[in-house]
């Protein structure tokens, strides 16, 4: 068989076909974020004569994993890193719908070559399927008074904005454009929601901590934490003289020092209310407020948005120390300014933990969110086989893409059939803007996911 040949706005790109699914990796869509470019807007890349090769996944973003990361992360070299990957049943097909994903990773790490974001399966049920990388951590997130703010934000912007314009040549609808991610990516997913471009006709919002964002204030303050861990000033210009990935590892560092250290006075209230240090920035730019307040007001992007069941159950397990009570859980949620409340029958004082930053951080504004505009709610509630983990933080992600058997969380013999299930929500949303399940509403809650 001839590899598929197709025209993007910068050039043509060969692709490879695979179990009749035809991909094209690492095509760029802005130029390399370094040099000159470091810590500036995404430019367009420079177009090329002849074809491309598509056939291998381009650089991803400098990073360095999070202790207990449960997904293959592999790392490609290459200064190029923002650049996309799509998986199509048939570049000469029209009008098929078209998902964009944003991964998680607090920010700081992950990218679209992780092997459980492969797309096939969504292009096997009809769907182009785009995976985007973006810049990471400070790179992409840290608010610099000589740099543009949310430059990660942007790299997502300039993917989208080519999905627009390229998309047709792959097969796909560029008015039929589903925007989802999970975890960080789906705040940006949020954020997207809220800014409302005209890119995306719907989002679906996986296990987002939907109130996080940093002001422009408290931004600074993480800014000049890293700045002192890395000897410099805390200005772009600072920056320029560390390597980005000495920049990347000192990134991921600052998210475990302000886990172990939730000082408000040092961090800022509202990355310490995120536990996160880089998140979205309310710069007055990019950003005029809040997503989560964008996104309360409603406007007519089609949104499907849930939590797991668990969120924070292996979190808890793994930062509360041995032989905690429940007074001492109610010490430290109070340490954070939360009330414990009652103790689920049954629970231990590392369950309630869980519950209750569960409920205060996901579940709560995804019901506000809900109550205030048109928006469909799930809950992922199948708890893995392995102690301690239930329905955690990112344990759908094998069951999204059909990609069973890569996760650290599944098991050995997660259920096939309810992966089925879930596929079939994600494309029938993004076919039709109906998963298959009544909005929230008075009549109607949230649609629980089960084997």
């Amino acid at each position: 068989m001839i590899d598929p040949v197709v025209s993007t706005p910068f050039g043509q790109v060969r692709g490879s076909v695979r179990e009749g699914v035809t991909r094209f990796l690492g095509i760029p869509y802005a130029a390399a974020p370094f040099g000159e470019a470091r810590f500036r807007a995404p430019t367009p890349p420079e177009a090329w004569d002849g074809v491309r090769d598509a056939l291998e996944f381009g650089p991803t973003a400098p990073s360095v994993p999070l202790p207990g990361s449960f997904l293959a992360e592999p790392a490609v070299a290459g200064l190029g890193c923002l650049n996309l990957n799509v998986w199509t049943p048939d570049p000469g097909a029209a009008g098929l719908p078209v998902l964009v994903w944003l991964h998680g990773g607090a920010n700081v790490t992950g990218s679209s070559a992780m092997p459980i974001y492969d797309g096939a399966a969504f292009a096997r049920r009809g769907v182009v399927f785009v995976s985007v990388n973006y810049r990471l951590g400070a790179e992409g997130f840290a608010l610099l008074p000589d740099a543009v703010a949310n430059r990660a934000l942007l790299d997502q912007i300039a993917a989208l904005e080519w999905v627009r314009d390229a998309i047709s040549a792959f097969g796909g609808d560029p008015g039929a454009v589903t925007l989802f991610g999970t975890s960080a990516g789906a705040g940006s997913t949020l954020a997207h929601v809220g800014m409302n471009r005209g890119l995306a006709r719907r989002a679906i919002v996986q296990s987002a901590n939907a109130r996080a964002a940093l002001t422009a204030a408290d931004a600074s303050l993480v800014t000049g934490e890293l700045a002192r861990a890395a000897g410099v000033t805390p200005t772009a210009a600072g920056f320029a003289a560390v390597a980005p990935e000495r920049l990347a590892a000192l990134s991921t560092a600052v998210v475990g020092d302000l886990t172990a250290d939730l000082d408000p006075a040092r961090w800022g209230a509202s990355t310490v209310a995120a536990a996160q240090p880089f998140l979205p920035v309310v710069d007055g730019a990019v950003l005029r407020e809040a997503p989560f307040e964008s996104v309360l007001r409603g406007g007519d992007v089609d949104l499907l948005i849930g939590t797991n069941a668990d969120e924070l159950l292996a979190l808890a397990a793994a930062s509360l120390p041995a032989g905690v009570s429940h007074a001492d859980v109610a010490a430290l949620l109070g340490q954070l300014g939360l009330t414990a409340g009652p103790v689920r029958e049954g629970a231990t004082p590392v369950e309630h933990y869980a519950d209750v930053l569960t409920e205060l951080l996901f579940r709560e504004p995804v019901a506000e969110i809900a109550r205030a505009r048109p928006a469909f709610v799930y809950e992922f509630a199948w708890p893995s086989p392995l102690p301690g983990v239930g329905a955690a933080h990112g344990i759908e992600l094998g069951f999204v893409f059909g990609n069973l058997g890569l996760s650290g969380l599944e098991g050995p013999t997660p259920p096939r059939e309810l992966a089925g299930r879930v596929q079939s929500a994600w494309v029938s949303f993004a076919a039709t803007g109906d998963p298959g399940w009544p909005r929230y509403g008075s009549d109607h809650g949230v649609f629980v996911f089960r084997a």
